[in-house]
């Protein structure tokens, strides 16, 4: 079985009743571990960061590909949200703001280790018809507690250093910022390793058992009264069952497929529809010399996205979008094999036109109203929406049995309150642990 772990776990023969969900004959051995977290995304290793570290949890991390965070959290825009989009009562509101203030706390903490910059951010009005929509983002900013700032044409041009910007008015989030994904998740992962934590990379759930009612809690067998987990090894093949007192379904675009593999009904966990986001950027350095790259830059939001913005890194890239650009996919059969590779992230060459007019609109334009700089495909992502019988545009973080906790949904702004989803998990499987 190749485990890419660098802790142990404890392991024992395995006799545990499994009849609901046959355990082949290669699964010899099982492994017994307090907390199961499926999914190093970013939200994940999150999650598994608080659980070993504060609450001082073993945890195991099973993590289908090679390496963490090779969905949705490393093919984003890199961006620290505020909060300013989202109604004060969801779950995305509470949790950015929350996530905003602990990520810069963790980042500050890790400075030598993971580059960020709080670069803030442009929200722009082009046409005089967008001011109300600016001054309704502007309100509900104020009831999440974010701190906006309304500025002026001259403004975003002086104070701000973006003499090519067009806007008719603004706003100005200085809580708003960039980090680097990738070193944030490395980070991260490192921390769970050095508290006796475990990740096992190239490790698919393809099946297992969950408790319908609360454990005792003295159990005389910690086998017959946990959850249990059917994985395999994505390059042996083989398979091992493992045991846990809790479990955490942080799969990210495949979480849907973990729940129904693990037997919660199709009726109590939320459909999943995913968004394609296509990345564009300057092609020559000509190009990007037309652009400042001193802060974020961003349109009024769209159906189902924030719309195609101005994004910097931490390195100097600068990047356009993403978009929206909805993907029919059939990941409701509940087949975690099934369902993995469902993400073509091919950037779609024909939408490079829809980009240069969008950019246009915010950005030095030509005679024509489109941006005047030549663009070149980046990159693309795929994002998950929770839907029951419409789209609800929040995070879902559901209960479905003591002990196990499924996350749907969780796409922007998610790398942004990964730590406060982190707290929110943690804190409702205390009780267990």
């Amino acid at each position: 079985f190749s485990l890419n772990a660098r802790r142990s776990f404890r392991r024992s023969s395995c006799g545990v009743d499994m009849s609901a969900n046959p355990t082949p004959a290669n699964a010899r051995d099982c492994v017994i571990a307090e907390v199961v977290v499926v999914g190093a995304g970013v939200v994940g290793l999150a999650i598994a960061r608080q659980l070993a570290i504060q609450h001082k949890t073993r945890v195991l991390v099973l993590e289908t590909q090679p390496s963490f965070g090779l969905g949705t959290s490393g093919r984003n825009s890199e961006v620290i949200h505020a909060g300013i989009y989202y109604p004060p009562s969801s779950l995305k509101a509470r949790l950015c703001v929350r996530g905003n203030r602990l990520l810069y706390e963790y980042l500050a903490a890790n400075a030598s280790r993971v580059s960020h910059r709080r670069c803030g951010k442009l929200l722009l009005a082009c046409t005089p018809a967008e001011i109300d929509v600016l001054e309704s983002l502007y309100e509900n900013a104020r009831r999440n507690g974010v701190e906006l700032v309304r500025v002026t044409p001259e403004e975003v041009a002086r104070v701000h250093g973006e003499p090519n910007v067009r806007c008719v008015a603004g706003l100005w989030s200085p809580s708003s910022g960039i980090l680097d994904v990738k070193e944030y998740m490395a980070c991260l992962e490192r921390d769970i390793l050095d508290h006796s934590g475990a990740i096992w990379y190239n490790s698919r759930v393809i099946g297992g058992g969950l408790r319908l009612e609360e454990a005792r809690e003295h159990a005389a067998s910690p086998t017959l009264e946990s959850h249990a987990l059917l994985v395999q090894d994505t390059l042996t093949k083989t398979t091992r069952t493992i045991h846990a007192r809790c479990i955490v379904n942080a799969a990210g675009l495949y979480a849907r497929a973990v729940s129904l593999d693990l037997g919660i009904s199709p009726a109590h966990v939320p459909r999943i529809v995913f968004a394609k986001g296509n990345y564009f950027k300057p092609q020559t350095p000509e190009d990007y010399s037309k652009f400042s790259g001193n802060h974020l830059v961003y349109p009024i939001p769209v159906e189902g996205g924030l719309g195609i913005h101005a994004t910097i890194d931490v390195h100097g890239g600068l990047r356009f979008g993403p978009d929206v650009e909805w993907v029919d996919i059939n990941a409701d059969d509940g087949t975690c094999g099934g369902a993995i590779d469902i993400a073509d992230y091919t950037v779609n060459p024909n939408r490079m036109q829809s980009f240069q007019e969008a950019i246009g609109r915010y950005y030095m334009a030509n005679e024509n109203g489109a941006a005047a700089t030549r663009l070149t495909p980046a990159y693309s992502g795929l994002r998950p929406k929770a839907a029951f019988q419409k789209a609800v545009n929040d995070f879902v973080i559901e209960s479905h049995r003591p002990g196990f906790v499924a996350l749907y949904g969780i796409e922007s702004p998610g790398l942004t309150a990964s730590l406060a989803i982190a707290e929110e998990v943690a804190n409702s499987l205390i009780h267990r642990l």
